[in-house]
């Protein structure tokens, strides 16, 4: 969202300056936005509680810490050894949860693609405004994304969160795949699926509770999340979101369909897993 801005920014004051174009300018700020924020890193992040970074938290606090993981039942993490790694793909925490990566990770076509941008140029807007008017979507993210946390933290309303951030989804995919509807409401849909974002915070969030008891295997799933959608994302959108069927990208609205459809059924083979696992835990 602040890069729209930076950039229309960068483009109205800075183009052309010392003979840089503006978009050669918002590379240059972005590279030293970025120094600071890793400097932070190094700094601020304590790292895991058994093996805290001097310095930034007192001795209490990370003997807190780990007390609060021993009470939750967090095993310290332990060597990963070939043994560890077989016994995580035997369960079904690996497969369930990484298939259900595989759509959500796809699924934000719509917002991540560029849509919406090459729509208003078609349209005739001029740069400045398409940097500006596409920072809506990010910030649809943003409050998708705070809603759905507090509303999953406070009513453990996950199913229904992600379900419903899904139809959404599909109805601003439906909107665009028959593309010829009134502007107003394409520039809803355009916006409303920005809130395809919204619910990563509690889909990993969910995965991190349910793989809670086995260091080892949160580790394993959660990279391997994060690795499917950007390895698919790598090359998929090649096919599925071709430059030239833009502005209106019908493969890929329709495609975006197809991925919440089954997101929405992976969603309930996944709650079932859990609900089946929570009773078995609470028994023994």
């Amino acid at each position: 969202m602040s890069s729209g801005y930076i950039q229309s920014g960068a483009y109205s004051s800075l183009n052309g300056r010392h003979g840089i174009e503006g978009w050669r300018w918002l590379y240059i700020i972005c590279f030293a936005c970025t120094i600071p924020v890793a400097v932070l890193g190094f700094v601020a992040l304590p790292s895991h509680p058994n093996k805290c970074k001097p310095g930034i938290l007192t001795d209490r606090e990370i003997q807190l810490a780990r007390e609060r993981m021993a009470s939750e039942h967090r095993e310290p993490p332990k060597p990963l050894t070939i043994p560890v790694v077989r016994n995580v793909l035997s369960g079904w925490h690996f497969w369930v949860l990484v298939s259900f990566a595989f759509f959500f990770s796809q699924a934000d076509g719509v917002s991540t693609q560029s849509g919406l941008a090459l729509w208003l140029k078609a349209e005739g807007y001029g740069v400045e405004s398409i940097n500006t008017i596409t920072t809506v979507s990010p910030a649809v993210t943003i409050v998708s994304s705070i809603i759905c946390g507090i509303l999953s933290d406070a009513y453990d309303a996950k199913v229904s969160l992600i379900a419903g951030t899904a139809f959404l989804n599909i109805f601003a995919s439906i909107v665009l795949a028959i593309w010829h509807v009134p502007t107003g409401l394409k520039f809803f849909a355009f916006f409303l699926a920005g809130s395809a974002d919204g619910i990563a915070a509690v889909i990993y969030a969910w995965a991190n509770e349910i793989c809670a008891g086995n260091a080892e295997e949160r580790a394993i799933v959660i990279s391997s999340m994060n690795t499917i959608g950007n390895t698919f994302g790598a090359w998929l959108p090649l096919f599925v979101w071709k430059t030239v069927d833009a502005p209106r990208y019908l493969i890929g609205y329709n495609w975006t369909i197809a991925l919440d459809v089954c997101m929405v059924a992976m969603l309930f083979v996944l709650r079932s897993f859990w609900n089946r696992e929570r009773k078995t835990l609470s028994t023994s």
